[in-house]
């Protein structure tokens, strides 16, 4: 296949946030999805958590998370799921005129959504989800955990800060965005059509 040249990396943290899932058997005999949301710039997690099913909601808990941490931000990038996507025809390209409940999340927050259309393209995501796939699995093995809520207080406690140790890239100063009231955007919004 053609060979893909690697996407630069935005200059700035806070300029692009990429969000992905992977599903994996993380404890023996359980598979879950991982949601991590990370910074383009510096590849800084900034939310990590296990949900049985990626979705809506999941990616809304991300975003949230990165807001109360580090506030706004630009641009999201994503796969093309259905939560974040509408696509008009299977395979095809992604409609930008009709989002989905959390595009149109991010519409009122004024977060510019960019889809990935391969999995090459999230290059970054996919190589972090194979580290965690071989160094997360072991830490909770090691630890005996095997339940959801003990995995998600591991991950935000003790892997995600000694992950972020290690792994982010000093690429400038991080930016001071001013943490905004988020409660209005995450929610579900249907349009009723009345009768006169």
């Amino acid at each position: 296949g053609a060979h893909r040249k690697r996407r630069e990396r935005v200059p700035l943290p806070g300029m692009m946030v990429h969000q992905d899932g992977s599903r994996h058997e993380w404890v023996l005999g359980k598979k879950w999805d991982l949601i991590v949301t990370l910074d383009d710039a510096t590849s800084e997690h900034y939310s990590m958590f296990f949900v049985h099913e990626e979705g809506t909601s999941s990616s809304f808990q991300g975003i949230r998370d990165v807001i109360r941490k580090r506030g706004l931000f630009s641009a999201l990038y994503t796969d093309r799921g259905s939560h974040y996507w509408f696509t008009p025809e299977a395979g095809g390209k992604v409609s930008k005129t009709q989002p989905t409940q959390f595009g149109r999340a991010m519409q009122h927050l004024g977060i510019k959504m960019i889809a990935a259309y391969s999995p090459e393209a999230r290059g970054r995501s996919e190589r972090f989800f194979h580290t965690h796939q071989d160094r997360l699995v072991k830490e909770l093995a090691a630890r005996g955990i095997d339940t959801m809520d003990a995995a998600n207080s591991y991950l935000s406690e003790v892997y995600m800060p000694a992950f972020n140790a290690v792994e982010i890239l000093e690429n400038g100063e991080l930016s001071e965005n001013q943490p905004v009231s988020y409660r209005d955007f995450f929610m579900k919004e249907q349009m009723r059509l009345l009768g006169l």
